[in-house]
């Protein structure tokens, strides 16, 4: 910890006299030192050059500050500089006596430190390196990939092809398969070997075992084998298709053991047999297999245990009685399966996916299983074949599927390395070396495949990170096998030991050398790869050369750039240094140009005025920088645009600064002291003056005419009249005039826009205005306009009689609305008139003086040429623009207004409870119908309704519910109606939105502007029209009938969120993908080993379903001679044993 300097002892300093205040002038700030200046220039004309400097900090008066250089090559201090802090930041304190330390803040709007502007990174040189060559982009750099020796190699994911990884690493390891792979040649009816898939994976295997990269691109594999990149499949199914593909490439060799390499490796025999509980007759049948399947019932099961319960045999009776031949009756009898033989390499799988027959759909297993390290067969063989000691097998993969679904999810291998007798985690790229198995991993990218078969990465969340752990009971116990309990093994591989004395961790096992043809292939890999290399090193050391050059030059600049008096400098802003001091790293040319660079002219607008010279109101941004060092910029390529010195302070700006800042200190002044003369009594003569300009509000229709006049003040310390660098208005300007004076040049007769003053006030605006002329209080008010203002309040006082006699004589039509509640009318003949009609009126009635009357009542409107009725009474759309009254006040309305035919309805009640009305004119539907389609845009509502709810049957716009209402009867006999209490406080749960559709909207895309503004799914909504549901999404709104002003009922569907007997949330059925239909390994013929095809092999993009040959598919393909699961009747391959879905046995 830095220890803190003593405090130096400052010179005895006299205080505060007693009484005395504290002045706050005697420490002059920026605005002080700045513009100190104003008062004592009390115009334009006494602006002097020294002005000009002080505006922008540039002269000595202002006393500025000469920060000395932190990064400047000398070391000592000048006496007058400023200490600069500490940059670790351990402040210490030197003197009360010394000035304020440099610092960023407190030097941030002064011109003279050339501090805090980004040279630090330059200091730095490794942080300004490794900046450098981030901006260079240059790309990742290929060293990176290096293989580590003895380091397995990755394989490149291409998109969900991890299933595929996994088994390629597991065979890559065994040591006979690789040689078997390699001595695999070309037959003499192949003139194509290269292109087959024994040859890429003989490619593969030696880039894996001699490749110079950490990770290999098995790209061509996957291509020679037709597989989608984009389609994640099942892992197990992969490995029985292509083990089968190789053995039939393997069986067309010369060489006698390669012929049988595979079923002498993993292929052993069970026997499947039934014996007659009457007359022991045995019928048996023995098979081949590959793997033994093992299904996990319950959690926490053993490997051992299940393997003995599937040996279990059943008795067949009742309905499940056997038929035996011998016999020939139905019998019971005892079904059960042994195994004869165990291959050298044996494969567990685990039954991890299930099919689930109430969903259809498949689901993943959670239950935990665990396993040992070391596993004696020979338990497990028939009586008559077990050996004298055990039968050891060796743990030496396990294949995990990462994911809680069977449609989503992650595949990763831990394998046993043969050559360096380690265990390794397989995740794709990323090989990772583990101490033992259940190794902590870092968390890894899930698989997501969507119905369309699109893979779609996301990263596990902590629930989906499985952990697998090594049992801790007896662990140090050599005699007691060590066990491996997992949630997410997905296969097993035990390797048997060479025999029961010797360890499998003995050996010493070698890799033999890929063959020649191969080599060649990996050779041109490996030599590209280092040119790769080579190249980068070479890029890179030729650009640091440069960074070199580069930053020699920039750090001379700014170590000397400073000013240490007030000499002519170069005036530039902050940010244009910032901007060069970035730019030498952002702007690079080429490696080897020795040239300087491109030229580039840095803009200082940011300090300019809009007389292109410096803004001394900008004055804070600016920076000064000697003349040597711009020079030094210059040879750099770089020159600030436009070029300013000290001297180029805009004197315009100035001059404005200076009235405003005169304005500022002398308007308050002249207020003072008008506001202690500017009374005067009503006895005494003064002079009449516009209230609105002095103090107050304007009138409303001087508002109107000048919105500005709402805050003016001129006796405001700040006045909100006031515009900067202009004057404020005179009190007889032209927007004030008017408020004293009238046209004819006498009073104006309103008084409430005039004030009066004293002579003595007036006198003191004249200062001001010289050429102000107001009228005295002793002028009389103009004859003229007092008449015509007489005149006018007389006109008004009738037109306001006239609207309250007719607001009288239409009272029930002012006060009720009857097309909300024509319940109100049942047994009143009724008529209806326009909407705009009735808003006019109403608003006449309300301002008579300022609103206009309105003309006629138009109802020729509601008629077409047949005259017929245009709209239809009983439609609720329709109704929205008509307002229903009586006949009493149509009759008023005749005598008042010219008015066109009368439309009669009379209220009746039809149905249940809906009401509906009778009319005299028929409605003409065909004309009717044409107004409401003939529309370019339109606006319908959309009733949202919750789930469960009922959606009505018929359209709402046919009619209005009758509302719950309470019926009370006066004692004078009137009826009169008022909304329960239930309606008054309470909400509909129905919801209605509204939204603007064309004749040419789709049903799909109102469902996706409803999921846009609710968040909806479409597939969650479900649309009515008039009771009938919109199925059809490519309906436009013409083809399905959607009229102007109707509604929409949108029913909510309710999403399920279930979770199954394995913890699984149910998600919407998801479709089977063609699995490896279309591919090589589901029967598609190509130019292959043994195939008279001559097809090219396809792209991966025409695998992927991009191309034209292979359309995507999602539904499974069905095979000629496909085998039809009796369980789930999905079609299987001809040569399948089980079902690939429910795994369920199938019949030959």
């Amino acid at each position: 910890m830095t220890m803190k300097r003593k405090r130096r002892a400052a010179a005895q300093t006299n205080g505060l006299a007693p009484g005395e205040n504290l002045s706050r002038a005697q420490f002059p700030g920026k605005e002080e030192l700045y513009w100190g200046w104003v008062s004592s220039v009390p115009n334009a004309a006494g602006i002097s050059d020294d002005h000009f400097l002080r505006a922008c900090g540039f002269s000595p008066n202002t006393q500025p500050r000469f920060c000395r250089n932190q990064y400047a090559r000398s070391s000592g201090m000048d006496s007058e500089s400023p200490p600069v802090a500490d940059p670790d930041g351990d402040l210490i304190v030197v003197s009360d006596d010394e000035g304020p330390v440099c610092d960023k803040k407190s030097c941030q709007s002064n011109p003279y430190c050339l501090n805090y502007l980004g040279q630090k990174i330059w200091e730095d040189e490794g942080s300004s390196k490794k900046s450098y060559l981030k901006l260079l982009k240059l790309g990742s750099d290929p060293i990176t990939r290096v293989r580590e020796p003895g380091q397995p190699v990755g394989l490149k994911n291409l998109g969900a092809t991890c299933y595929a990884n996994t088994f390629l690493q597991v065979w890559f390891q065994d040591l006979d398969f690789r040689h078997g792979v390699y001595d695999c040649k070309p037959t003499e009816s192949n003139d194509k070997f290269e292109e087959t898939p024994i040859f890429q994976l003989q490619t593969t295997f030696a880039a894996l075992q001699e490749g110079s990269e950490s990770v290999f691109n098995p790209v061509k594999l996957v291509e020679s084998l037709k597989l989608r990149t984009t389609e994640q499949q099942d892992a197990q199914e992969f490995s029985k298709l292509f083990i089968s593909h190789l053995d039939e490439a393997f069986q067309r060799q010369s060489q006698p053991g390669l012929r049988t390499l595979v079923a002498d490796k993993f292929q052993g025999k069970q026997e499947y047999g039934t014996v007659c509980g009457r007359c022991n007759n045995q019928s048996i049948h023995t098979n081949d297999y590959l793997e033994i399947e093992v299904n996990i019932e319950k959690n926490g099961a053993a490997l051992e245990d299940r393997l003995t319960a599937s040996l279990k045999s059943e008795t067949l009776s009742g309905d499940n009685a056997y038929f035996c031949s011998k016999c020939e009756s139905l019998v019971d009898a005892t079904r059960f399966t042994a195994y004869n033989t165990f291959p050298p390499v044996l494969h567990f799988s685990i039954l991890r996916f299930v099919y689930d027959l109430a969903s259809m759909e498949r689901k993943k297993s959670k239950h935990t299983i665990n396993f040992p390290l070391s596993l004696d067969m020979n338990q497990f063989l028939t009586a008559e074949r077990r050996s004298v000691g055990p039968l050891m097998y060796d743990l030496r993969g396990v294949l995990l599927h990462k994911g809680a679904s069977a449609y989503h999810g992650h595949y990763e291998a831990q394998v046993f390395d043969v050559l360096n007798q380690s265990w390794y985690q397989f995740n794709d790229e990323v090989v990772t070396h583990i101490g033992m198995l259940g190794a902590k991993v870092k968390p890894i990218d899930v698989i997501d495949i969507t119905e369309e078969g699109v893979a779609m990465k996301r990263q596990t969340t902590s629930r989906e990170k499985k952990k697998r752990r090594i049992e801790s009971d007896d662990e140090d116990d050599p005699t007691i096998p060590r066990r491996v309990s997992s949630k997410d093994a997905y296969m097993l591989v035990y390797v048997r030991r060479p025999d029961e004395t010797t360890d499998a961790t003995s050996a010493a096992p070698v890799a033999r050398t890929p063959p020649s043809h191969v080599m060649t292939v990996v050779d041109e890999l490996n030599d590209r790869y280092h040119e790769k290399c080579e190249e980068y090193n070479t890029r890179k050391k030729a650009h640091l050369e440069r960074f070199s050059r580069v930053r020699e030059r920039v750090i001379d600049v700014y170590r000397s750039w400073e000013l240490t008096s007030h000499a002519k400098a170069v005036v530039v802003s902050k940010q244009s240094l910032e901007n060069w001091l970035a730019r030498n790293q952002t702007h690079l040319p080429k490696p080897n140009d020795e040239s300087v660079e491109v030229p580039e002219d840095i803009s200082v607008s940011d300090i300019l005025c809009e007389h292109d010279a410096l803004d001394p109101s900008k004055a804070s941004n600016m920076k000064c920088i000697n003349e040597g060092a711009y020079d030094k910029i210059l040879a750099t390529g770089c020159s600030f645009t436009p070029l300013l010195f000290t001297d180029n302070v805009c004197s315009i700006c100035v001059t404005q600064l200076h009235q405003e800042k005169r304005y500022q200190q002398e308007h308050p002044r002249l207020v003072s002291t008008f506001n202690e003369v500017c009374e005067v009594s009503l006895d005494e003569p003064g002079i009449w003056i516009s209230k609105p300009w002095l103090k107050g509000k304007p009138s409303r229709n001087h508002r109107l005419n000048d919105p500005h006049l709402s805050s003016l003040d001129w006796k405001l310390a700040k006045p909100k009249m006031h515009t900067p660098y202009q004057d404020d208005p005179a009190p007889d300007s032209p927007e004030y005039r008017s408020h004293v004076q009238c046209d004819h040049g006498g009073l104006c007769p309103n008084i409430a826009h005039r004030r009066r003053i004293s002579e003595q006030g007036a006198q003191i605006i004249r200062i001001l205005y010289p050429s102000w002329n107001p009228p005295s209080t002793d002028v009389g008010v103009c004859a003229t306009c007092q008449a015509s203002a007489s005149k006018s309040q007389e006109s008004n006082r009738g037109l306001r009689k006239q609207a309250e006699d007719e607001k009288n004589r239409l009272k029930r039509m002012y006060d009720y609305d009857f097309s909300n509640q024509p319940f109100l009318l049942e047994n009143t003949p009724l008529c209806i008139i326009p909407e705009e009609f009735m808003q006019e009126w109403k608003q006449w009635l309300f301002r008579p003086t300022e609103c206009p009357r309105p003309n006629s009542v138009d109802t020729a409107l509601l008629f077409c040429e047949h005259s017929l009725l245009l709209i239809d009474p009983n439609s609720t759309g329709d109704m929205d623009s008509l307002s229903v009254i009586t006949t009493t006040d149509w009759e008023v309305l005749q005598a008042l207004y010219q008015t066109g035919p009368i439309v009669s309805i009379q209220r009746s009640t039809a149905g249940e409870g809906y009401p509906a009305f009778a009319h005299e004119v028929e409605v003409c539907q065909g004309c009717r119908t044409q107004r409401l389609t003939d529309f370019v845009e339109a606006e319908i509502a959309i009733r949202i309704h919750a789930p469960g709810e009922p959606v009505p049957a018929k359209a709402s716009t046919n009619g209005a519910s009758k509302p719950d209402v309470t019926q009370y009867r006066s004692t004078g006999g009137i009826v009169t109606y008022r909304k329960s209490r239930r309606l008054r406080n309470g909400k509909s749960r129905v919801q209605k939105r509204k939204f603007v559709i064309k004749k040419s909207t789709t049903v799909k895309e109102i469902k996706m502007m409803v999921y846009e503004e609710l968040d909806i799914p479409p597939v969650y909504q479900t649309l009515f029209l008039n009771g009938h549901e919109l199925a059809d999404g490519a309906e436009t709104v013409a083809e399905i009938g959607l009229l102007l002003n109707d509604t929409l009922d949108l029913r909510q569907d309710q999403e399920t969120d279930q979770t199954s007997d394995i913890e699984e949330i149910q998600k919407p059925r998801v479709n089977e993908v063609e699995g490896f239909g279309g591919t090589l390994l589901g029967g598609f013929t190509t130019g292959t080993e043994g195939s008279d095809a001559d097809d090219p092999v396809p792209s991966l993009e025409e695998m992927n379903g991009k191309g034209p040959e292979h359309p995507p598919s999602s539904s499974p393909t069905h095979h000629a001679g496909a085998k039809p699961c009796p369980a789930c009747t999905y079609d299987n391959l001809s040569q399948d044993k089980n079902c690939r879905i429910c795994r369920n046995p199938l019949e030959d």
